[in-house]
């Protein structure tokens, strides 16, 4: 058992008295309090793992993306240069077929 004194007022005049305090091991607020706390932040652990988790698919998917364009922006140049080469081919090619036609 714990007392504590508590502050009265009556007839207008103030006095002390001595209050006694049982100590019990049932739930108080404080201990609803606290597992409420423990819940919610369990919960907020779980969805700042599920955000990390989706920024890291999001990463991965970016990375993925920016791979395959990169990709694409290769095979892009690759056809161009190719194009030219066959155009450099086609003058060459004329070139050669006027000087026979020429002897």
């Amino acid at each position: 058992m714990h007392y504590m004194l508590k502050n009265r007022k009556k007839h207008s005049k103030k006095y002390k008295t001595i209050k006694e305090i049982k100590i019990t091991k049932e739930l108080t607020i404080d201990d609803n309090f606290v597992e409420l706390n423990k819940t919610l932040n369990s919960y907020l652990t779980y969805k700042f793992q599920s955000l990390q988790a989706t920024k890291t698919n999001d990463a991965d998917l970016f990375n993925c993306i920016t791979f395959r364009m990169n990709e694409i922006i290769m095979l892009y140049n690759t056809i161009e240069y190719i194009k030219l080469q066959f155009k450099e081919l086609r003058v060459l090619v004329e070139a050669s077929i006027k000087n026979q036609k020429i002897w």
